[in-house]
């Protein structure tokens, strides 16, 4: 049942009202109309508002989404670091070594 209300628009603030007063009336009434009415009006108010403050050079404040968390790696030990190193230097070398040989032609 709260599914939608993933797609409301949260960072702005005339949807989030909106939603938010639709949402806290509807089982507070016991109405779904009263919900929708004050979701409604909320919206028509907030927008209104927001227009006519354009006018004046006052403009709606927008939020975006929060910055994504970035993990960071599990630290490892210099040792396991050395050794994969060398692991990764040895496989390099080989597969320089193999793709600059060339063939040898016999001289008979």
């Amino acid at each position: 049942m709260t599914k939608p209300l993933l797609k409301v628009n949260w960072y702005d603030p005339c949807d989030a009202a909106a939603g938010l007063l639709t949402v806290i009336v509807m089982p507070l009434t016991y109405s779904i109309a009263y919900g929708l009415i004050a979701g409604l009006g909320t919206y028509l108010v907030c927008f209104s508002a927001f227009f006519i403050l354009e006018k004046f050079g006052i403009e709606k404040p927008t939020f975006g989404p929060p910055e994504p968390i970035v993990k960071e790696a599990p630290a490892l030990e210099g040792k396991e670091l050395v050794e994969d190193a060398e692991a990764s230097e040895e496989a390099e070398v080989s597969e320089e070594a193999e793709a600059t040989e060339e063939p040898v032609a016999d001289k008979a």
